[in-house]
């Protein structure tokens, strides 16, 4: 009789140990898939306009929304070397803490500089494998704007501007380099993304009815 009992425990021991086998080989690929969605995608994202860190929350300081369900994380960032201050923002969704915005902006006291700045991002952007957007040539004599240029990532359009800020009072004017990560298709630049989407049942019914007045004629 024991025998027969342990014959009988045997093919349900054998069944459990392949069930966790088999959970175990799912939840490699699962584990691998939500640390790309929550981590490493938000984390290439910032990386490609400058943001440094793992984490938007980083060494930065943070404000929640619940309203609009989202997370904003700001710094601001003394002189260096190259600007005449920094600043960076980085905007994520509190559910799935996907990256909404994601900007970096400096400021600097000559073209030189800026132009320098300018140069070094873009060399930046080409490197992670970004595709040129053509952009207008924006119009200085009416605008502050000098430099407007835009890449394309699978995951996001990243945005690069350039203007001159004139000085108040005859203060020294101020040159800004901002690049900033907007979504797919909102660089303002061409070629646009055209959303494709079902119709709703009211948009049917309408192009159904067109249909048979047209065929009627």
């Amino acid at each position: 009789m024991p025998a027969a009992s342990d014959d009988i425990e045997r093919p349900g021991a054998r069944r459990r140990r392949v069930i966790v086998r088999a959970m175990g080989v799912l939840a490699l690929p699962v584990m691998a898939l939500l640390a790309w969605i929550f981590i490493w995608r938000p984390m290439t994202m910032m990386h490609r306009v400058g943001l440094a860190g793992f984490f938007p929350e980083e060494h930065r300081r943070c404000v929640v929304s619940p309203r609009m369900g989202r997370r904003t994380c700001y710094v601001r960032r003394p002189s260096t070397t190259q600007s005449a201050g920094e600043e960076e923002q980085v905007s994520i969704t509190s559910a799935t803490r996907q990256v909404t915005l994601a900007t970096r902006t400096w400021e600097t006291l000559d073209s030189a500089t800026l132009s320098h700045l300018r140069d070094s991002i873009a060399l930046a952007l080409d490197g992670w494998g970004g595709e040129r957007i053509p952009c207008p040539s924006p119009d200085t004599s009416h605008s502050t704007v000098h430099t407007l240029a835009a890449w394309r990532f699978d995951e996001q359009d990243v945005r690069l501007l350039t203007q001159r800020l004139y000085g108040a009072d005859g203060r020294t004017p101020i040159w800004i380099a901002q690049v900033y990560s907007v979504p797919v298709g909102f660089s303002g630049c061409e070629p646009r993304i055209h959303v494709r989407r079902l119709l709703t049942a009211g948009e049917l019914g309408e192009h159904f009815w067109r249909w048979i007045a047209e065929s009627s004629d």
